[in-house]
């Protein structure tokens, strides 16, 4: 009998990275499929739930294009934590996700959209920042902020952010938020966000305090989705924002307010 050889077809898996208190990843990420025609991995970034003490609504995870994480000279195996311990040791350089073959890019949820051990993230991007995916980007935070590089703390009243210009491009992208009752901060500042994608999903109570101009450009729709509950969905902004799709809408019985200051 002849036996003849055919290649696998194997799809690439998944990479979870969470932290509590500090994250410092600096490694090489390869997230190709077993084949040309096989889909890429998915990548998974996000604060893990404490024991006790943190805040359940200040965690700020900073999102920057690159750099070194890891402290100089840092031991990995010293007992005490390594960083300044301010609640800015939680970055991550996207430039760790270039070329690596993903398909998916979710920060700040884990693969299950309700995850009571993830915390909901104050995501800060520090800097210029150009994220892009094969597939989609999927972000789950109660606020998007731009700072300076070299911020440690989310952007408020206190700290006015320099800010930075933001590029998220995927064919995909959704930006949703967990409700919350705590206000959104109100701070103007400089800084961009470009959101360009076919088909874009915006829902949750959602703040882009801090952020100069937002713009959602869709070749496709443009949706106001309920993530977790019917309840009245709500975008804010201290800044202009602009959507461009061919068309834009909420979700079939759900309200949603864009609040622009």
């Amino acid at each position: 009998a002849r036996l003849s050889g055919r290649a696998s077809l194997c799809d690439a898996g998944t990479f979870n990275l969470q932290a509590s208190s500090g994250l410092f990843f600096d490694g090489q990420i390869d997230g190709h499929g077993g084949a040309p025609e096989a889909r890429g991995g998915r990548f998974l970034l996000a604060i893990k739930r404490p024991p006790q003490g943190t805040s359940f609504n200040e965690a700020p995870l900073f999102i920057q294009q690159s750099g070194w994480m890891a402290p100089v000279g840092f031991d990995p195996f010293a007992e005490k934590a390594p960083g300044a311990g301010d609640g800015g040791d939680m970055r991550f350089a996207v430039d760790r996700l270039k070329d690596t073959g993903l398909d998916d890019i979710l920060i700040g949820r884990s693969e299950a959209s309700e995850d009571d051990t993830i915390m909901p993230a104050n995501i800060v991007f520090a800097g210029d920042v150009d994220l892009r995916a094969n597939r989609s980007i999927q972000i789950q935070a109660n606020a998007l902020s731009t700072s300076g590089l070299v911020a440690r703390l989310v952007p408020s009243s206190q700290s006015i952010p320099d800010g930075g210009n933001v590029t998220i491009v995927a064919p995909y992208v959704s930006l949703l938020s967990r409700e919350t009752r705590k206000p959104p901060v109100q701070v103007a500042g400089e800084g961009s966000l470009s959101v360009d994608a076919d088909f874009i999903d915006i829902g949750g109570q959602l703040s882009l305090a801090g952020i100069r101009s937002t713009s959602f450009r869709s070749s496709g729709d443009i949706r106001f989705t309920a993530p977790f509950s019917g309840s009245t969905g709500w975008l804010y902004s201290t800044g202009d924002i602009d959507f461009t799709g061919t068309r834009v809408y909420p979700a079939t019985s759900y309200r949603f307010l864009i609040d622009a200051t």
